[in-house]
């Protein structure tokens, strides 16, 4: 019988409000069916609408200066993003930064130039690309070309040498 009881006790507390932040009013079976006035609820879930200027219990209706809507949230701007559209996200960043997938992301310090939705297009001198991403050049190599790395080492080199030699039968 205590078993019952604090299985039963149990259920009371995992069905409880107070599991779901911000929730109001729950339903068994269903879940949230009310939120706090500081969130909204979508699928019977309370999200937080910190970033809602305006707002109805479902959605936010438009957003506080530093945040952007997609869908019915308010999400916080990318501090390295200068500009947002609706639903999407960022449109363009700060000098710097590259966009990728409506995001920002820092240029790498050897990165000459970089594409938004491709990332780093070109290397300082002493780096190579490859995979949109600049690399230190190994000394050993005397050159090195774009998404390859080292071609030729010198051993390389010296070995090209001698069978370019042995094919003009000098030796």
């Amino acid at each position: 019988m205590k078993r019952l009881i604090i299985l039963s006790l149990i259920s009371v507390i995992l069905s409880s409000t107070y599991l779901i932040e911000g929730c109001t009013k729950y339903k068994d079976g269903v879940g949230c069916t009310k939120c706090d006035k500081k969130y909204i609820l979508i699928n019977n879930q309370c999200f937080n609408a910190e970033g809602c200027l305006s707002k109805n219990d479902y959605e936010c209706t438009s957003c506080r200066s530093g945040y952007f809507l997609y869908g019915s949230l308010c999400y916080k701007k990318d501090e390295n993003c200068l500009s947002v559209k609706e639903n999407v996200g960022c449109t363009s960043c700060k000098i710097g930064y590259y966009l990728f997938n409506y995001q920002c992301y820092k240029k790498d310090e050897n990165c000459l130039t970089a594409k938004d939705n491709v990332g780093c297009t070109s290397c300082k001198i002493g780096y190579y690309l490859f995979n949109n991403q600049c690399y230190k050049k190994d000394e050993n190599y005397l050159t090195t070309k774009d998404n390859i790395g080292g071609i030729y080492a010198e051993m390389d080199i010296i070995y090209i040498i001698i069978n370019a030699i042995k094919k003009m039968k000098i030796v």
